[in-house]
């Protein structure tokens, strides 16, 4: 059976699912709108049931994409940086976000993982899933960075990890706190 019956799309999908991507990213799943969506995703209310079913479906296809987007980024920093590099950049792009406007919009994940676990559970599993995706690329560069003896530290790769985003994410938290780039140095 044809689902698509009628006119065909009039607007770019893949263009439409980014815009709502930054809004969730900007405004997080509970306050973001229908009808908001609908005008920063540039479409009409009967394309976007057609295409994303809900606001929880488009919520998930948000998260997947920026994942894909941003461990696309990681990989693409890390034949520039180097893995040890690579995740000290993260560090600096943070401190030059707070330096040029006074905050950070953080980690869409982490930040996604704070409302959903209180308020919307069912998506505490995908949410859950994607901070995983974070820590295995995170991981893969730590193990690299060792092995090339460019991070000299051989404890266990999972802990180096989960202190690395939890400096990470804590600096980020700290920043919508208040504090300035002298504290988050």
């Amino acid at each position: 059976m044809r689902k698509n019956i009628g006119r065909p799309k009039a607007f770019d999908e893949n263009e439409a699912l980014e815009k709502a991507m930054y809004y969730f990213w900007e405004h997080g799943y509970e306050s973001a709108g229908l009808a908001d969506l609908l005008q920063v995703m540039g479409i009409k209310k009967s394309s976007f049931y057609q295409t994303f079913e809900s606001k929880e479906v488009l919520f998930r296809k948000s998260l997947e994409l920026y994942t894909q987007n941003s461990i696309g980024y990681f990989n693409a920093q890390k034949k520039i940086h180097g893995a040890k590099g690579t995740l000290i950049e993260l560090m600096n792009l943070l401190l030059e976000e707070v330096k040029k406007t006074g905050h950070t919009k953080g980690c869409l994940v982490m930040n996604s993982g704070g409302e959903c676990y209180a308020k919307f559970g069912h998506l505490t599993p995908l949410v859950k899933e994607k901070f995983k995706d974070f820590q295995k690329i995170f991981q893969s560069f730590i193990v690299e960075a060792q092995e090339l003896g460019e991070i000299e530290n051989n404890s266990d790769s999972f802990v180096l990890v989960t202190i690395y985003q939890s400096i990470i994410n804590g600096a980020s938290a700290m920043v919508k706190a208040g504090a300035g780039e002298e504290e988050i140095k």
